[in-house]
């Protein structure tokens, strides 16, 4: 059963019950709709509450995503974060 969005609390939910976002496996030749159907089932039905592990190996932190309204894509906005790494 997926979990509703509005359970969690980004500030003290519990990393174990997030996926592992290493664990999720996108085969990106297949159409893009299955690719988004398969990114949602391996999330457990919940793609914007996820864990990514820490660099200094320390465990995990849990990540939220949110969407705004707008005319800005996501690959723009992804892009334009990539260049400030």
């Amino acid at each position: 059963m997926p979990v509703i969005i509005n359970d969690f609390d980004i500030r003290t939910v519990d990393t174990d019950i997030l996926v592992d976002a290493d664990d999720v496996k996108i085969d990106l030749d297949a159409p893009k709709i299955e690719r988004m159907t398969s990114a949602v089932k391996q999330m457990k039905g919940n793609p914007f509450f996820f864990k990514c592990k820490k660099d200094d190996g320390s465990g995990y932190i849990a990540v939220q995503v949110s969407h705004i309204d707008t005319s800005v894509s996501l690959d723009d906005c992804t892009e334009s974060w990539l260049r400030t790494i």
